[in-house]
């Protein structure tokens, strides 16, 4: 069950487990406060240690086990690198918070043409909080959104169902909502702090803050919590709960 901000939960992940096939991880620059290749080379154990192909008469020799550490290692030292430079986060102290919901409860009144009585009626729907801050709610299952097209090729917040975006500044927060609207708070599920916001046109959104969870996805969840700290989740503050309660409807001004 997913953390959110109506109910967090705390969930311990289990270290991933050791397998035949383990090679040394001490090559430098690979490891970091829990965070090294070894979970990414772990699972490299399953993988042949020597494949031995022959087309038209040529013998070609692969070690796709080797390949697969020497990967590891290449993802460990990259977002390692990257992790040395994120030691200042002050850049995400003025990003909004997020809202704690983003759901609107609409009050509908209308007037019966029969009976000239008012009649009424609530529904709730996804919406928007503060357009002049976040950008519209994009769906995990609609593929006009971008947000749907992020999840099916990068998996990123799985299994989220709704992402708003800052609209505005180099430097942006990201939430992801559940299914219910509600803010979600639980890594890597959560949205996350991005120095250079999708909707700038400053610096590469891409290196600096997709890369490098493309990264530790494969190193494992020590890695993902590094991540996190140089991109915190929500953008490392407490959401706001915005007052959606009583959003009159046009069907006030109609006869039914």
């Amino acid at each position: 069950m997913l953390t959110t901000a109506r109910e967090k939960t705390v969930q311990e992940q289990e270290p991933p487990k050791s397998t035949r096939g383990m090679l040394p991880t001490d090559i430098p620059g690979t490891s970091e406060k829990g965070c090294s290749a070894a979970a990414c080379i772990r699972n490299c154990a399953t993988k042949s240690e020597t494949v031995i192909l022959r087309r038209k008469g040529v013998v070609i020799t692969i070690h796709p086990r080797q390949s697969c550490i020497d990967q590891c290692n290449g993802f460990a030292k990259a977002f390692l690198g990257w992790y040395s430079e994120q030691k200042d986060t002050s850049w995400a102290d003025n990003l909004p918070a997020c809202p704690c919901s983003i759901v609107c409860t609409r009050a509908h009144r209308c007037i019966e043409r029969s009976t000239r009585k008012e009649k009424t009626w609530t529904t709730e729907s996804i919406c928007n909080p503060d357009p002049d801050v976040w950008s519209d709610p994009a769906s995990a299952w609609n593929p006009l959104h971008s947000f749907y097209w992020t999840e099916v090729y990068g998996s990123y917040h799985h299994p989220g169902h709704y992402e708003i975006r800052t609209k505005h500044g180099k430097h942006g927060n990201q939430c992801i909502y559940d299914s219910a609207g509600i803010l979600i708070t639980e890594i890597p599920t959560a949205g996350s702090a991005d120095k250079v916001s999708p909707n700038s046109k400053e610096g590469s959104h891409m290196a600096e803050d997709v890369y490098p969870f493309d990264w530790v996805k494969e190193l494992g969840p020590e890695c993902v919590k590094a991540y996190f700290e140089a991109r915190p989740a929500n953008g490392g503050k407490p959401c706001k709960q915005y007052h959606l309660n009583f959003i009159h409807s046009d069907a006030a001004r109609r006869w039914w």
